[in-house]
């Protein structure tokens, strides 16, 4: 009998959803039975990528998110309470799913509540630090607790520098938690090869609400300073309410081939600077501009790591209604990374 995964994917935006796509891919092609969980957006993007495997529905964690950067430390830090409890219900389905459908093996992307201490454990993240503001001490320390549960941590980024993730990725530990952690190097469902540059611009819209739609709408309102021929992906299945040139081509939701094509064909992309979406451009070395999400120490750090860098450009969301034209976008460098996995721990 083949042996049988359990892969719990975390309903945040679109990223865990899309970089588990690689992993997932490998499990099957090394002839795992993969049976996914998840909820929300990302389980919808999933069921649709994998409609020939069995989907469950996982408890759904349900965050707030506030409008403006300020308050979004203190909107998360009152919904702890919230997070701890949404842990406590996939600790508790996790163990009846084992038990139900006979799961031999656990991929975890950043659902450190979907763990059982009777099968080998895989926990997926790119966040060994938690970047939180001035509670970052505290929310990394509540993040690497869990870590002890898991046989091992896979990290989709290179040890050493130059690295993707910078300090989200490295962090010391002890070392019983430090053999567990293992890089697999950045990650992603695309892939590079030339390709003629004939779409001018892109914006590819994604992460949590109410932070896509306020973007979707300042592209919207400056939507005369960009040219003829804008490709709008909006990262939702939800229909626009806004009306934009007919000369732009607006897709909801890209899949596969056709975002690969996509990213490949476009002379710059305008993107938030979340770690999968950086891991897709990196991938397919494409020219970016990223537009942290307001509020989100982590993709702050990430834009700011990256143009340090030179990899990327980097524009703070208010300053960009001020863009006029794009000429101080100058080609980037890209690094070349691979990624591996070895799944030995869940053949025993």
């Amino acid at each position: 009998m083949s042996k049988r995964i359990l892969a719990g994917i975390l309903n945040w935006g679109l990223g865990h959803a899309a970089r588990s796509i690689p992993v997932i891919d490998a499990l099957l092609k090394e002839n795992f039975e993969v049976i996914i969980a998840s909820d929300g957006m990302a389980g919808k993007f999933l069921r649709k990528k994998y409609p020939f495997l069995t989907y469950l529905e996982a408890p759904a964690l349900h965050i707030k998110y506030a409008r403006k950067r300020k308050w979004m430390p203190v909107q998360l830090s009152i919904q702890i309470p919230r997070l701890l409890n949404h842990y406590k219900h996939d600790l508790e389905w996790t163990r009846k799913t084992v038990k139900k459908y006979g799961i031999t093996g656990i991929f975890s992307d950043n659902r450190p509540g979907i763990w059982h201490p009777d099968v080998p454990s895989i926990y997926f993240t790119h966040q060994l630090r938690v970047l939180s503001g001035i509670f970052t001490p505290f929310s990394s320390f509540g993040h690497q607790k869990t870590f002890e549960k898991f046989t091992e941590i896979w990290v989709p980024d290179v040890e050493n520098e130059p690295s993707l993730s910078g300090l989200l990725g490295h962090a010391n530990f002890n070392t019983k938690l430090s053999s567990k952690i293992k890089y697999t190097g950045p990650v992603s469902r695309f892939s590079y090869v030339k390709t003629n540059k004939d779409i001018p611009l892109t914006f590819l819209l994604s992460g949590p609400e109410p932070q896509r739609t306020l973007l979707e709408s300042m592209i919207f309102k400056n939507r005369k300073n960009f040219p003829p021929g804008t490709t709008l992906i909006r990262g939702t299945f939800s229909p626009s309410p806004f009306s934009f040139p007919s000369k732009w081509k607006i897709i909801n939701m890209a899949f596969d081939d056709e975002l690969n094509d996509i990213l490949l064909r476009s002379q710059i992309v305008i993107s938030r600077s979340g770690y999968t979406s950086v891991m897709d451009l990196i991938h397919t070395r494409t020219n970016a501009l990223l537009i942290p999400t307001p509020g989100q120490p982590e993709q702050e750090y990430l834009a700011k790591h990256l143009s340090n860098h030179g990899w990327f450009h980097s524009i703070k969301q208010e300053r960009f209604s001020n863009v006029r034209n794009f000429s101080f976008l100058k080609q980037s460098s890209w690094p070349v990374f691979n990624s591996h996995f070895n799944f030995k721990i869940l053949k025993p």
